[in-house]
């Protein structure tokens, strides 16, 4: 990442921040606050918010990266085209069932969980994981896994 960081000639306060949560929590902070600040051209509405959500959630803000990953949901995205918002969306139904789970918020771990798993195809990894997650949350309740 860093080397990446430094062959990029960008000054985007958004970048920065993702470059920066591992190593320099603090500096990433500040470098969040001012892209939080600043909506910029060059991104799409999903992936700006998407990026942002996950240097939050890499700086260990838990309550921001909560609230950008919902904003998710309330982005209009367009069935006609292409549009990774989709995708943005359903990645943040993971990340929000991980955060919530970390909270000690089974109930919206579980769910969030399960949307990721309403909305995805297949068994890739990150299916896997929150098939197994939303067995361990659901424990005795009895509920069923969806079937996809």
């Amino acid at each position: 990442m860093e080397r990446w960081d430094a062959a990029t000639p960008s000054s985007d306060p958004l970048w920065e921040a993702l470059v920066r949560a591992d190593r320099d929590p603090g500096g990433a902070r500040a470098a969040l606050d001012r892209a939080l600040a600043s909506r910029t051209a060059v991104l799409s509405d999903p992936t700006e918010t998407y990026l942002e959500a996950v240097a939050a959630e890499r700086i260990g803000d838990r309550e921001t990266a909560l609230a950008l990953y919902s904003r998710l949901d309330s982005i209009p995205l367009h069935p006609d085209r292409l549009d990774h918002g989709w995708g943005f969306r359903t990645l943040s139904y993971l990340a929000r069932g991980r955060l919530y789970e970390s909270a000690g918020d089974r109930s919206r771990a579980e769910a969030h969980y399960r949307l990721f798993l309403d909305s995805t195809v297949g068994s890739d990894g990150l299916t896997r994981e929150a098939r197994r997650r939303v067995e361990e949350l659901a424990g005795s309740f009895g509920r069923p896994l969806p079937s996809n």
